[in-house]
Protein backbone atom coordinates (compact mmCIF):
# COMPACT_ATOMS: atom_id res chain seq x y z
CA UNK A 1 0.00 0.00 0.00
CA UNK A 2 1.47 3.37 -0.97
CA UNK A 3 1.43 6.52 1.16
CA UNK A 4 -1.67 7.97 -0.57
CA UNK A 5 -3.64 4.74 -0.02
CA UNK A 6 -2.62 4.63 3.64
CA UNK A 7 -3.64 8.26 4.14
CA UNK A 8 -6.96 7.69 2.37
CA UNK A 9 -7.69 4.53 4.38
CA UNK A 10 -6.91 6.30 7.63
CA UNK A 11 -9.09 9.26 6.73
CA UNK A 12 -11.98 7.00 5.70
CA UNK A 13 -11.71 5.15 9.02
CA UNK A 14 -11.91 8.41 10.99
CA UNK A 15 -14.94 9.56 8.99
CA UNK A 16 -16.67 6.22 9.45
CA UNK A 17 -15.99 6.20 13.19
CA UNK A 18 -17.27 9.75 13.67
CA UNK A 19 -20.10 9.95 11.17
CA UNK A 20 -21.04 6.43 10.17
CA UNK A 21 -20.90 4.58 6.87
CA UNK A 22 -23.57 6.64 5.08
CA UNK A 23 -21.52 9.77 4.59
CA UNK A 24 -20.20 11.35 1.42
CA UNK A 25 -16.60 10.50 0.72
CA UNK A 26 -14.85 13.77 1.57
CA UNK A 27 -11.59 12.43 0.17
CA UNK A 28 -13.19 12.31 -3.29
CA UNK A 29 -14.20 15.96 -2.98
CA UNK A 30 -10.72 16.97 -1.87
CA UNK A 31 -9.12 14.93 -4.65
CA UNK A 32 -11.38 16.70 -7.18
CA UNK A 33 -10.37 20.10 -5.76
CA UNK A 34 -6.67 19.22 -5.97
CA UNK A 35 -6.96 17.95 -9.56
CA UNK A 36 -8.95 21.01 -10.68
CA UNK A 37 -6.40 23.40 -9.10
CA UNK A 38 -3.59 21.59 -10.90
CA UNK A 39 -5.54 21.48 -14.20
CA UNK A 40 -6.03 25.26 -13.95
CA UNK A 41 -2.31 25.69 -13.15
CA UNK A 42 -3.11 27.60 -9.96
CA UNK A 43 -0.84 27.83 -6.96
CA UNK A 44 -2.29 27.33 -3.52
CA UNK A 45 -1.71 31.03 -2.88
CA UNK A 46 -3.61 32.11 -6.01
CA UNK A 47 -6.52 29.78 -5.25
CA UNK A 48 -6.64 31.03 -1.66
CA UNK A 49 -6.95 34.62 -2.88
CA UNK A 50 -9.66 33.66 -5.36
CA UNK A 51 -11.60 31.78 -2.66
CA UNK A 52 -11.11 34.32 0.11
CA UNK A 53 -9.30 31.91 2.42
CA UNK A 54 -5.73 31.62 3.70
CA UNK A 55 -3.11 29.64 1.77
CA UNK A 56 -2.64 27.51 4.87
CA UNK A 57 -6.31 26.50 4.60
CA UNK A 58 -5.70 25.18 1.09
CA UNK A 59 -2.57 23.35 2.27
CA UNK A 60 -4.39 21.74 5.21
CA UNK A 61 -7.24 20.67 2.93
CA UNK A 62 -4.86 19.15 0.39
CA UNK A 63 -2.92 17.37 3.13
CA UNK A 64 -6.13 16.00 4.67
CA UNK A 65 -5.29 17.80 7.91
CA UNK A 66 -8.14 18.78 10.17
CA UNK A 67 -11.81 18.74 9.35
CA UNK A 68 -12.74 21.37 6.74
CA UNK A 69 -16.03 23.20 7.14
CA UNK A 70 -18.57 22.83 4.37
CA UNK A 71 -18.43 26.62 3.94
CA UNK A 72 -14.70 26.40 3.21
CA UNK A 73 -15.13 23.60 0.70
CA UNK A 74 -17.88 25.59 -1.04
CA UNK A 75 -15.73 28.76 -1.21
CA UNK A 76 -12.82 26.84 -2.71
CA UNK A 77 -14.88 24.82 -5.16
CA UNK A 78 -16.77 27.96 -6.26
CA UNK A 79 -13.44 29.65 -7.00
CA UNK A 80 -12.52 26.64 -9.15
CA UNK A 81 -15.84 26.71 -11.02
CA UNK A 82 -17.00 23.40 -9.58
CA UNK A 83 -20.70 22.62 -9.13
CA UNK A 84 -22.18 21.33 -5.87
CA UNK A 85 -24.79 18.61 -6.07
CA UNK A 86 -26.32 16.65 -3.22
CA UNK A 87 -28.13 13.50 -4.21
CA UNK A 88 -30.30 11.50 -1.84
CA UNK A 89 -29.65 7.78 -1.84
Amino acid sequence: MNEWDELKAGYEKIIEEKLGKHVIQIDEIIHTIINKRIDLNLSQTKLAKMAGVKQSTIARLENFSGNPKLETIIKISNALGLKHVLIAK
